[in-house]
């Protein structure tokens, strides 16, 4: 009750709004970039090709967008945009170094949030994911609020996100996007329910997609029932891509968890991932899976059959950064390893051939550490 009491005095208190400008990817980030401004004088400059612009509005704001292409990897280029510049460095091509962090639950609570972000940031990732929950833009402590408070709540957090996510060294940190049940409208509420998603991540053409991190590794984002069936047609991207996947190791991340730690493990959409998605996971080796929305720290045991097993997958969780953290029993269910009551975000890194993942809390101390091998 206190954490839903401190939710509704942020929910109610007035939203600034302000322009912003994010990057993020729809293809290759070796050698691509989506610039996407909003409310901001779009004359981006780049030493690349501008493969497209368009621009829309919605909800009174102006969102533009632009993809580049044909840039080189592991590089530092600028972005000139009115009279701001954003310095970003491409992904690598091959198998240099390469760190990304992982997030969920993102903007529930802005003290959070804040303490969150900048804890990432001062670890200078290549890239930050957030699986769902992005800003909080719907849900049950907002029955009253309309469409232009769902809008500001966007507009809000893209302030927040380009003023805390810069590096040290001044490069400006891209967001990789997954769908939550927060991020879009009730299944019930009229109008497409995807609609303020996709208008301010204009770059994406569904709710799940993969992108490659250097050679290293894939990474998967999916949709767990919220724009898109788990069936189906998701499901048979999902069997292509790992199929396909040339990189050693294969990562995926989305909002409701297969096996959670908070939640009943019965819960509707963990019971259709686990009988969708899970025996692909098995099928395909796929190393870890990144899972949210229960609000807890969680490391699984490696699982495969819907059992323990050595070369199992193991699922990391769940969903943590800028919300109040809820109570994990002291008991643990057949499948975990860890859990923990505890805000937190994930550090992924390759290099030499090993994946690294690591655990932090928001005051920047690690909770857990897991090293992978390679698996193919």
């Amino acid at each position: 009750m206190q954490h839903i009491f401190r939710s509704l005095l942020f929910l109610l208190a007035p939203i600034s709004l302000c322009s912003s400008v994010y990057l993020s990817f729809s293809d290759d980030p070796a050698t691509t970039v989506d610039v996407v401004a909003i409310d901001e004088v779009f004359t981006p400059q780049l030493d690349g090709t501008r493969m497209f612009s368009r621009r829309e509005r919605y909800g009174g704001h102006i969102i533009e967008h632009a993809h580049f292409k044909h840039l080189q990897p592991n590089t530092d280029y600028t972005v000139r945009i009115g009279d701001k510049t954003l310095l970003f460095k491409t992904f690598p091509k091959d198998d240099a170094a390469l760190r990304i962090a992982i997030c969920g639950d993102a903007y529930g609570e802005a003290e959070l949030c804040v303490k969150g972000l900048s804890a990432m940031a001062s670890h200078s990732p290549r890239a930050v994911v957030i699986g769902g929950d992005i800003a909080y833009s719907r849900g049950y402590l907002m029955p009253f609020r309309g469409i232009s408070y769902e809008i500001a709540r966007w507009v809000a957090f893209f302030e927040l996100w380009e003023k805390e996510m810069q590096t040290a060294d001044g490069h400006t940190i891209p967001l990789i996007p997954c769908v939550g049940n927060h991020d879009l409208r009730p299944k019930n509420a009229w109008g497409p329910r995807g609609k303020a998603f996709y208008a301010f991540f204009p770059h994406l053409q569904t709710t799940y997609y993969s992108l490659p991190l250097g050679k290293a590794a894939r990474l998967i984002c999916l949709d767990s029932g919220h724009a898109a069936d788990i069936e189906g047609e998701q499901a048979d991207f999902l069997k292509n891509t790992l199929r396909t996947a040339n990189e050693p190791y294969t990562l995926a991340c989305y909002h409701i968890p297969a096996y959670p730690s908070y939640r009943a493990f019965s819960a509707g959409e963990s019971a259709r991932i686990r009988k969708a998605w899970v025996p692909l996971f098995d099928t395909y080796n796929l190393t870890a899976a990144f899972e949210n929305d229960n609000h807890t720290y969680k490391r699984t045991k490696p699982l495969a059959q819907n059992a323990e097993a050595v070369h199992g997958t193991i699922y990391f969780g769940d969903g943590c950064l800028g919300v109040p953290p809820r109570h994990v029993s002291p008991s643990l269910r057949w499948y975990l390893e860890k859990t923990a009551s505890e805000n937190h975000f994930f550090l992924v890194e390759s290099t030499n051939g090993r994946v690294f993942v690591r655990a932090q809390n928001l005051s920047d101390k690690s909770l857990d550490h897991i090293t992978f091998e390679k698996t193919k």
